[in-house]
């Protein structure tokens, strides 16, 4: 089996990919001048418009992704262990990451807000993201369609990459830590590496 080290690596660059992509899409909307109606920096962010259908509409939606957007910075507590000094490393990846992330995605939400057209962005967000009639389904549709709008279909295929090897290397870490048979033979029962040996 891989290392995690080897396996911290390899997601250190797909997260530097993906981070890579945000922000090309992000310099080239900004660089064009926004969308239809510019930039809309005022629109972006006015209260009016993040509250706008209330807390069970749109905005509890908005304000899910957001929370969802910091989904992964706890990372940094499982390579703890990997690290000389976990107990000052730790803190300082997990502030890192939080400041990193508040930045980044306020500033690509601006970029892409702008991109979609700030008066009926709402509407584009709902069109692109409905699966099967069902709004919403795919949200990171929305992120795709802009990146190909703006910057071009290989960025959006490119962008599609890091979710499947994350999923990969999830699996692999699992494996790693309960046992490497653990997913041919299912939760509930334990490979034969983790038995317990045999009392002489």
């Amino acid at each position: 089996m891989l290392s995690v080290d080897v396996g911290a690596k390899f997601l250190g660059v797909l997260m530097s990919a993906e981070v890579l992509s945000l922000a090309l899409v992000t310099v080239v909307i900004l660089a064009q001048g926004g969308g239809p109606e510019g930039l809309g920096f005022a629109a972006s962010f006015a209260p009016d418009n993040i509250f706008a259908g209330g807390f069970a509409g749109s905005a509890g939606i908005a304000l899910t992704f957001a929370f969802a957007s910091y989904i992964g910075f706890e990372s940094t507590a499982n390579y703890g262990e990997e690290t000389r000094d976990p107990k000052r490393t730790v803190p300082i990846a997990t502030y890192l990451a939080v400041g990193l992330i508040a930045v980044l995605f306020a500033v690509t939400s601006w970029a892409m807000v702008s991109g979609l057209g700030s008066s009926h962005v709402i509407d584009r967000v709902t069109e692109l993201s409905t699966v099967n009639n069902v709004p919403l389904s795919d949200p990171a549709a929305v992120l795709f369609a802009v990146a190909e709008e703006y910057v071009g279909g290989w960025l959006a295929t490119l962008m599609s990459w890091p979710g499947a090897f994350e999923s990969v290397r999830r699996a692999a870490r699992v494996s790693e830590q309960r046992g490497p048979l653990l997913l041919l033979h299912g939760p509930h029962r334990r490979a034969p590496t983790a038995a317990r040996p045999r009392e002489r």
